[in-house]
């Protein structure tokens, strides 16, 4: 990700990180803690961060595209590792089957497009799962889909942000 190497792209690449963690954390921490427990929370607020993230890109329709992929993606690899969940207990076979699962059903849907996030979604929910038993499978990958979109929010959101007030320093000179 890259805004060129003027101070001022390198403080608005700065600040948009900092918007974008603090955000996408505060919110699915909360979120999150009114469903869940404590350690769920954190995962909650980690999965968020790096949904915003992965979202991120220096251009703003790239950054509305990557945050609907990752949504996709998450709702595929979240809903396959949370069925396996329901029927299997955890493994690392279980697991790599899970994200195996994730990335032919992407394959087959949508021409492998989010499959890799898929994967990681699937991987996330399960383990997870493993971490803190406290909550079940389905509200797992309720809580994790609903992370995703918080951090994939959080990223469009500032990146409109940052495209405004760019557009108003540029055409006043600035």
């Amino acid at each position: 990700m890259s805004r060129g190497g003027s101070i001022r792209g390198i403080v608005v690449l700065l600040v948009e990180f900092f918007c974008v963690t603090f955000g996408a954390y505060t919110l699915a921490y909360h979120f999150t803690a009114n469903f869940a427990d404590e350690v769920n929370a954190q995962i909650g607020g980690f999965w968020a961060v790096a949904t915003a993230i992965f979202v991120m890109h220096w251009s703003r329709r790239e950054t509305y595209l990557r945050g609907a992929a990752r949504v996709l993606g998450v709702l595929v690899g979240a809903a396959v590792g949370g069925a396996f969940l329901m029927f299997a207990p955890f493994s690392g076979l279980i697991l790599a089957v899970s994200a195996a699962v994730s990335v032919l059903i992407c394959q087959i849907a949508f021409n492998g497009r989010y499959a890799r996030l898929a994967a990681l979604a699937s991987t996330m929910v399960m383990v997870a799962s493993r971490i803190d038993n406290y909550v079940d499978p389905l509200q797992n990958v309720m809580l994790r889909m609903v992370e995703a979109a918080i951090g994939a929010l959080a990223a469009v959101v500032v990146a409109y942000i940052t495209h405004q007030i760019s557009r108003q320093l540029g055409a006043r000179g600035l």
